[in-house]
């Protein structure tokens, strides 16, 4: 073959080149495409690990939300009982107002809700949390009432964000105390409670979704979620309604012991206070009480004749003015008229110690065992009663001691369960510590603060008092006014009261609650009325908190 020409390169055969141009071509298009395999792998691991990380986030959410419901249900329950159980008169027109101030009620509710009570920090306690986050956490809660159709929120809380927002309450103030808003007649009570979170996420935020907070609801059925102050995070709230109905039938189980007050002296004389059911007794009641001792009659009615006997004999010498029953065959009254105007008919004596017509004797046995017989009380119609005294509208002798030897003995003769019966002829005393429903530290406020004792009792109240015309002299009529106690009364209601004691250094509870009311004598004896819980089916609930029992449930 001739030699190329001079400056031309040789040809080179179509064949080499042909054969090695695909090899080349293969192995680069492989090694893109492992390329392209590695950035979407990359991709996905990424996604993956942020839908994991989401997952993370709004499980724990979804299990704070979960713990939110659990705190706004105990704590709207624990709101709800607290306020059946402090139901007090308020003044004589039959108005109710619960004892349990507007601040002690939120801090009862922070503190079931997983806050400290006593302080405004955020941080969760661990009550009613979740445990996995509370580091991340901080909660928000609001308390709010309802007497009717429309809400109000405590001045002690923090106003949840509704729209229309909702208006504070106008609370009334007893005794320089704000308390929750006054039960309206015939109107459920209602409290609800809302629990908010604010969850710092763990991921979410560095995608931008740390910060989400749901919008204010129009309507009551939906949680107002309220941001912590101050946190960062995302929020979920729940909310729950406790309803207090009332019951129109006594639910107490204790003794009917023969004390007694009258209707219109059962407010506290500052609210939240305690009322003193003996030493110097408020006026009232239609006419001047005096220093009265509040306490009814229920000696056998064949000792109430005009036949006086002797001084401690609790005869009235009320000439025409016997009660009808006294009358009977062979007995000292066998010859006197009755009148009319005093009822026996609801009345039954205790059977177990019918009474031996001596103040000193019967007076503390009943209070300290518990009076066994049964009285009928009605405002209009209710047995009348004579008030346990000898010859004279007003306390005379050791009457004040008796009360105290029936509620405390006192400090010589007296064991953790009994009392010398040389004090009292019971041999107990109503603050034994093995006498039913006795509470060595009350399960109230008053026990929270000061450690006193308490034992609750169904309580004679009465209205109508008289006082008899010429008493001295024989009685020639009743009158609805006169000075020193009333000479009889009606029974009017049986209400649950709380009487409180205090604890002598042996441990005992033998005095006075002196640590609540200050200054006491040691024949006082101090309580307030108090409102039960129902438990179970309730037929004779009512619309409204009552005096006489009450049934909370969640709305």
């Amino acid at each position: 073959m001739p030699a190329p020409a001079p400056g031309c390169l040789a040809a080179i055969p179509a064949t080499s080149a042909m054969g090695r141009a695909p090899g080349r071509a293969r192995r680069a298009a492989r090694a893109a495409e492992r390329g392209q395999v590695l950035v979407i792998v990359a991709l996905l691991m990424t996604a993956l690990t942020a839908m994991l990380a989401l997952v993370v986030d709004v499980g724990f959410l979804l299990t704070q939300r979960r713990f939110d419901q659990n705190g706004a249900d105990a704590a709207s329950l624990a709101a709800g009982r607290a306020l059946a159980d402090a139901v007090s008169p308020l003044d004589a027109s039959a108005r109710l107002y619960f004892t349990q101030s507007d601040a002690e009620l939120y801090q009862s509710v922070r503190y079931y809700a997983g806050l400290a009570p006593s302080t405004t920090s955020a941080a969760p306690t661990g009550v009613n949390r979740a445990g996995a986050v509370q580091g991340r956490t901080a909660l928000a809660v609001t308390l709010e009432y309802s007497t009717g159709a429309t809400w109000c929120v405590s001045p002690s809380s923090v106003a949840p964000p509704r729209t229309p927002s909702v208006p504070a309450c106008v609370l009334p103030v007893v005794g320089g105390v704000a308390y929750p808003p006054l039960p309206a007649a015939a109107q459920p009570f209602r409290v609800r409670v809302t629990v908010s979170s604010t969850t710092n996420a763990f991921v979410a935020g560095a995608i931008g979704g740390n910060a989400l907070s749901p919008p204010a609801p129009q309507q009551d059925s939906i949680p107002a979620c309220l941001r912590a102050a101050g946190a960062a995070g995302n929020v979920t709230c729940a909310q729950a309604v406790a309803v207090v109905l009332g019951s129109t039938s006594a639910t107490t189980t204790a003794a009917r012991i023969p004390v007694s007050t009258g209707d219109c002296q059962i407010s506290a004389p500052a609210g939240g206070g305690l009322f003193q059911f003996w030493g110097a007794a408020a006026s009232g009641c239609g006419g001047d009480v005096g220093s009265w001792n509040n306490l009814l009659d229920f000696t056998t009615e064949t000792r109430w004749c005009n036949t006086l006997t002797g001084t401690t004999d609790p005869d009235y010498r009320y000439v025409n003015l016997l009660p009808a029953g006294a009358q009977v065959a062979g007995g000292a009254c066998a010859g006197e008229q009755p009148d009319p105007t005093w009822t026996r008919s609801g009345y039954t004596r205790d059977t177990v110690y019918p009474g031996q017509n001596d103040v000193n004797r019967d007076v503390p046995y009943w209070i300290a065992a518990g009076f066994g017989g049964a009285i009928r009380a009605a405002p209009t119609d209710g047995n009348r009663f004579p008030t346990y005294l000898d010859l004279s509208s007003s306390p005379a002798g050791n009457l004040g001691q008796n009360i105290a030897a029936g509620f405390y003995c006192g400090s010589s003769g007296v064991t953790a369960t009994t009392c010398d019966t040389a004090i009292n002829a019971a041999g107990t005393y109503f603050f034994a510590k093995n006498r039913p429903g006795y509470h060595d530290v009350c399960p109230d406020t008053w026990g929270r603060r000061y450690g006193a004792g308490c034992r609750d009792a169904a309580v004679v109240t009465w209205t109508q008092p008289e006082w008899a015309v010429g008493l001295n002299q024989g009685g020639t009529g009743w009158a609805t006014s006169g000075s020193g106690g009333p000479a009889r009364v009606r029974a009017a209601r049986l209400l649950t009261f709380r009487f409180y004691c205090d604890h002598s250094g042996a441990g005992l509870c033998t005095q006075p609650p002196k640590s609540i009311v200050g200054t006491a004598a040691n024949s006082s004896v101090w309580g307030r009325a108090v409102g039960h819980v129902v438990s179970g089916p309730c037929a004779t609930c009512t619309t409204g908190p009552s005096l006489y029992g009450n049934k909370v449930t969640l709305q």
